[in-house]
């Protein structure tokens, strides 16, 4: 009975490791997704921003450079 219970208590113990093992695994993996995703949307914001000052300042120029 003891030798069953120390053979179940090692394979135990391999899994737990294995189990950790897979889940830091995993974790980096979504990590880097993250921020690949989180850099993505970085850039549509500063493209959106870009065009969004490039069109006001089209706006401001066409109605004050008119009156010149």
């Amino acid at each position: 009975m003891e030798r069953v219970i120390n053979t179940l208590s090692k394979n135990l113990s391999a899994w737990g490791r294995r189990a950790l093992v897979q889940t830091g695994d995993g974790l980096a993996s979504l990590k880097e997704v993250v921020l690949d995703n989180g850099n993505l949307l970085l850039s549509k914001a500063r493209v959106t921003v870009s065009d969004a000052s490039a069109t006001t300042l089209q706006v401001i120029q066409s109605r004050f450079g008119s009156r010149r």
